[in-house]
């Protein structure tokens, strides 16, 4: 039950993550969302990659983390998003700072929620 919660708030996130990185055609930066299903489906695929490719992205850069203090990960969770912006017609995330900005913003949505839903128990 806490996944589907989660999952519908990230959702949600995802969906107005468009009026926080308002895309800008002459500087091509920021999110462009055309509904709410290409969100969901964004936030869907985000999630199976999160659970399967982030580990093995995760252990193969583990010398650039090392090397960075761990500031590495914040590249990592833009690559994430930018791979599942490139899987999803409908939900395009323009540039590298706008996904790590973004990346950045649904990691903490995420530890608050688990927090939240994981302290109910």
């Amino acid at each position: 039950m806490n996944f589907i919660i989660k999952y519908a708030i990230l959702t949600a996130l995802a969906f107005f993550a468009k009026n926080i990185f308002v895309y800008k055609p002459e500087s091509k930066s920021g999110i462009e969302v055309t509904t709410w299903t290409a969100a969901l489906f964004f936030a869907l695929v985000l999630a199976l990659l999160n659970t399967f490719l982030y580990p093995i992205i995760k252990l193969l850069s583990l010398p650039l983390r090392i090397l960075t203090l761990g500031l590495f990960s914040f590249v990592i969770n833009g690559i994430m998003i930018k791979i599942t912006s490139k899987m999803i017609d409908g939900y395009t995330v323009h540039d590298w700072l706008t996904a790590i900005l973004f990346g950045t913003g649904m990691a903490i949505a995420n530890s608050i929620l688990s927090g939240i839903l994981d302290s109910n128990d």
